[in-house]
């Protein structure tokens, strides 16, 4: 006998991150960090971390894999848990809660979720001195994105301060993902989009198969995504502002600029195409959304000399 299943298909968004996730063999997640200054009631806390995920699905859904279908289902079930873990480190010294932050941070950021059945949000609450906490979150990309940890802060604290002076919370009408989802897929194959995905479809994007760094190790190395970080001098920080001030453009207008030169550079190809993300948070519903909301779209840059 079939088991039937309830569920609902994935966002475009969502499609886009499993399948790479799938050639990546890796679980991309967002992290993120909040300072708290205060008379922190942990207790209060909790009780508005979980009321934030009862209210919203997306903070307490899993994904099942379906015979014959290329992708999961999204299962919102009746499980509001969220794993959480707390640290005192107010006893430690600067260099130690350094230390210790780090590598908290850095467990998050190569957290192993189990998507199937498992917690959705991650907190670990770390204590570092009396009244100063710092909260880090974490989710999967598949269930959020940058957008989505400030909405989530935000929502905390409304919870937060609601229950502690014991205040009704706004009942208002929650857009859940699963909606937005079948939304946006409907746009995919509606006929306004029609003439859209007819010219992207046509694109050639046959450059991108030859593309190779140059001095690029043919190895076969496992694939693991890390960040790197530098402070630049005041003297070019200031250069930069007026330079943009000057020419009217935007920060990451100049910093998209400064990506593709590098790439030129480290490729020797004078034809490039860029895969650019945004947020896709465009109508006012979309603003106070959780859930992963971003548009992907290649940029073609051709350089000359």
């Amino acid at each position: 006998m079939l088991k039937q299943i309830n569920g609902f298909e994935l966002s475009p968004q969502q499609k886009y991150l499993w399948h790479l996730q799938q050639n990546d063999n890796f679980n991309y997640c967002v992290v993120g960090a909040v300072s708290i200054t205060g008379n922190l009631q942990i207790d209060v806390l909790k009780s508005a971390v979980n009321q934030v995920v009862n209210t919203h699905e997306i903070l307490h859904t899993n994904y099942k894999n379906v015979s014959e279908m290329n992708f999961p289902l999204q299962i919102i079930n009746n499980n509001s848990e969220f794993w959480h873990q707390e640290y005192d480190l107010s006893n430690c010294n600067i260099q130690a809660q350094e230390n210790k932050l780090q590598q908290i941070f850095d467990e998050f950021l190569n957290l192993n979720f189990n998507l199937e059945t498992g917690a959705i949000l991650n907190l670990s609450l770390v204590n570092i001195a009396a009244n100063k906490y710092i909260l880090l979150m974490a989710l999967p990309a598949i269930c959020g994105d940058k957008a989505t940890l400030q909405n989530l802060v935000k929502l905390i604290s409304e919870f937060y301060a609601a229950i502690r002076h014991q205040e009704d919370i706004l009942d208002d009408e929650v857009l859940q993902y699963a909606d937005l989802s079948a939304w946006q897929n409907e746009l995919l194959t509606g006929v306004e989009t029609q003439a859209g995905r007819k010219y992207w479809s046509n694109l050639d994007f046959s450059v991108l198969s030859a593309l190779h760094l140059l001095g690029e190790k043919t190895a076969n190395l496992e694939f693991k995504p890390e960040s790197y970080s530098c402070k630049l001098d005041w003297k070019l920080t200031n250069k930069i502002n007026s330079y943009l001030q000057f020419n009217d453009i935007s920060l990451s207008e100049f910093l998209l600029t400064c990506w593709n030169i590098l790439l030129w550079k480290l490729t020797g190809q004078d034809n490039l195409i860029i895969g650019f993300v945004s947020e896709c948070r465009k109508y006012q519903e979309l603003e106070s959304a959780l859930g992963c909301s971003f548009s992907l779209s290649p940029h073609f840059r051709e350089f000359i000399g």
